[in-house]
């Protein structure tokens, strides 16, 4: 039966890992945070979720936000839960499997968007978009070449809202071959769709996911293939739709079917866009870049552009008198990768308040700058003109959270008073607000009673947006997170994993029964060993050592970290389950486990006098810093090179992650995330480091 591979552990486990590895990235960035600590417990959790779908699952209403767009009105954004995701995703993968044959006879050939990995097993979903973009620019030049100066560019209204569920559920399976399953997935998609507690609609898909990405192109799989024949040249990318022809009369008669066409399929052509013109040049056939390229600008790893040619690039894309934006997606190519600009500066500020689309592009810039008076300036502006668009103050909210003083935060406090206590604010707004008011707290000003309020009207999801935003104070008994930990959904309690291991916290020092937890949480902290022993018999850091860095097995580790065994252990788990879907994370937990490591195997040295003596705590009585005791110069790092050099290239790295410094504090540069290559080359050092710890110490335990 189909269902039962809908919600077979093989496909939500591959469902999970694609949607880790999506690069929709403005999507992400809400749930970024959930999906490492789920996947420290993702046997059991996908096993249990699994368990569930057999019996009787019922999906969670989701979480809008509403992002600007250039006509001032607004794009939806779906939160899905972190388990509806899975399942939705879930979907994705079967239709994807159903669809495989009749997709691979458009793609890039007339289709050019949302184009399936080769691999049917792969991680990654769907190609990258700029290998379908490169393919799509080029069949539209060698069409103009050929003569086709005839065109019209055709677009849809509202083409996710518009979408039929019925008329989706039959692209896979056209003949109904089995009604069971899909009438189940029928079922969740309208749950999928409603605004939270609203009214359910038969039409729609979420908007974020990239499940999505792919269902709003196969929809239109029927109007493809009847574009397919004839003398006019047939090119889609999403729902932006070019006929290209040699003569405008076959353009306009093909206009015709295309408009009949999608009426069938329930969608609305876009009439006041619709012109037949003759071109000339190539960008006038291009025009903008879709939007599905607008959210997967902002990679971590993306190339970095010189101030220089930032700067051009910028100037460029601006037109008219005040400057303003005109276009989009060279001006946000030019934001997201320029470092510090005082140019820049000066002209992102002036259209700050008048191109609100363009705010994370706006916020990714303004990352470059620590403290700035002018961007203080301008925020405190924006945030008391009332700005009708939540996503915006929200960023707002964040930015004045770092940069703001003392004086700054209070003169915004009655402002952020207000802003609480609106009923309909989005979880962008929640959070933002939750990060000014705890600046507020940090700088004495009191706002413990708005905190409060903020938190007992907050989602599921802005709980857990606001528990990595706390403070160690607030993992005390009956503190902060003890409040947001016993709420009934699961995403508050994921999202405390990170600081339990950072501040050396479990739910039981906090006064919490662990068995009175969501089973999710439940299942995270068991993997973590939190509150229990490990099993004395096994060695798992021997085991996840092994197994990662393919090294021999040595089942000595727990000789070697004595009483922080367990400590090191949960930090290695951690590391071990993030490797794949966050590279980032991962390197900041393996670098936490070679902090035990280090510690403990100087110990082990320095007792045998096989080096000199080391200090581990200063002066103060504070810990020396990784950093300090594998420095090159140091006493490890001379003694044993091949040990002590990996480890310290290891822990400058992540000093450079954006998680952990905003700022380079050598260089002054904004700081990124982990790339593909850096990950390889650190795993192969450290894997040299891990042998050679084995055999300096194996002959001696």
């Amino acid at each position: 039966m189909l269902y039962d591979r809908l919600i077979s552990i093989p496909n939500l486990t591959l469902a999970w890992h694609r949607l880790n590895t999506g690069r929709n990235f403005q999507h992400k960035r809400f749930f970024r945070h959930l999906y490492t600590s789920y996947e420290l417990g993702l046997e059991k959790n996908v096993e249990h979720l699994h368990q569930r779908l057999k019996a009787n699952w019922q999906p969670t209403p989701p979480e809008r936000i509403y992002v600007p767009k250039s006509s001032g009105l607004l794009r939806p954004l779906t939160m899905l839960s972190v388990e509806d995701q899975i399942v939705y995703q879930a979907v994705a993968n079967i239709v994807a499997l159903k669809v495989r044959p009749r997709r691979q006879a458009v793609e890039n050939r007339l289709v050019f968007s949302n184009c399936l990995n080769s691999d049917l097993n792969s991680i990654h979903f769907l190609q990258n978009w700029k290998r379908g973009y490169a393919t799509f620019k080029q069949r539209m030049k060698s069409l103009l070449d050929q003569g086709y100066r005839w065109t019209t560019h055709f677009d849809l209204a509202a083409y996710y809202d518009t979408i039929s569920h019925k008329l989706l559920v039959r692209i896979p399976s056209p003949r109904d071959g089995d009604s069971e399953t899909w009438q189940k997935v029928l079922q969740w998609l309208p749950i999928w769709t409603a605004e939270h507690r609203g009214v359910r609609v038969d039409h729609g898909i979420p908007q974020g996911p990239i499940a999505s990405d792919f269902l709003a192109d196969a929809f239109l799989l029927p109007l493809d293939k009847e574009m397919s024949s004839g003398p006019v040249r047939y090119v889609r990318y999403v729902d932006d739709i070019r006929l290209l022809a040699k003569s405008e009369e076959a353009v306009r008669e093909a206009s015709i079917r295309l408009e009949m066409g999608s009426r069938k399929l329930g969608l609305i052509p876009q009439s006041e866009k619709f012109a037949i013109r003759s071109v000339r040049k190539l960008s006038d056939l291009l025009g903008s870049l879709p939007s599905i390229i607008e959210s997967s600008l902002p990679a971590g790893d993306d190339d970095r552009l010189s101030v220089g040619k930032g700067e051009k690039m910028f100037a460029a894309s601006l037109k008219g008198r005040p400057k303003r934006i005109n276009s989009k997606s060279q001006a946000r190519f030019a934001l997201y990768r320029t470092g510090r600009s005082p140019r820049m500066l000066g002209q992102v500020l002036q259209m700050f308040s008048h191109h609100p689309e363009h705010v994370d592009a706006f916020v990714a810039f303004l990352s470059n700058y620590a403290k700035s008076k002018p961007i203080a300036t301008c925020m405190r502006q924006f945030l008391l003109s009332g700005s009708p668009y939540d996503y915006v103050r929200g960023q707002c909210w964040h930015i004045v959270a770092r940069m703001g003083d003392e004086k700054l935060l209070q003169t915004l406090m009655s402002r952020a008073r207000f802003d609480a206590r609106n009923q309909r604010r989005s979880v962008a707004l929640q959070w933002g607000l939750a990060a000014f008011l705890m600046a507020c707290r940090r700088n004495g000003l009191p706002c413990e009673r708005e905190l409060r309020y903020l938190l007992n009207r907050m989602s599921c999801l802005g709980k857990s947006l606001v528990a990595e935003l706390l403070e160690a104070s607030d993992y005390e008994a009956n503190g902060l997170a003890a409040k947001l930990l016993t709420d009934d959904s699961y995403e508050a309690g994921l999202a405390m994993v990170s600081p339990f291991i950072k501040y050396g916290v479990t739910p039981t020092m906090m006064g919490i029964n662990s068995d009175s937890l969501p089973f999710q949480v439940r299942n995270v902290l068991a993997t973590l060993n939190m509150g229990a022993e490990p099993d004395p018999s096994i060695d798992q850091v021997g085991i996840l050592l092994s197994r990662r860095f393919e090294l021999s097995a040595w089942m000595k580790w727990r000789r070697v970290l004595g009483p922080e065994y367990a400590h090191a252990l949960s930090l290695l788990i951690r590391a071990d389950n993030l490797y794949q879907s966050s590279r980032s994370d991962w390197l900041r937990s393996l670098n936490s486990f070679n902090d035990v490591l280090v510690r403990e195997l100087l110990k082990h040295l320095m007792s045998r006098n096989l080096m000199s003596e080391v200090l581990l705590v200063d002066r103060n009585q504070k810990l020396v810093r990784l950093g300090s005791l594998t420095a090159p110069a140091n006493p490890f790092s001379t003694a044993f090179p091949a040990i002590g050099l990996p480890l310290h290239r290891c822990n400058e790295r992540r000093n450079r992650l954006p998680d952990s410094h905003a700022y380079d504090e050598r260089t002054g540069q904004r700081t990124r995330y982990l790339s593909v290559k850096e990950q390889r080359t650190h795993s192969t050092q450290l894997q040299t480091c891990y042998a050679q710890i084995v055999s300096l110490l194996d002959p001696l335990l």
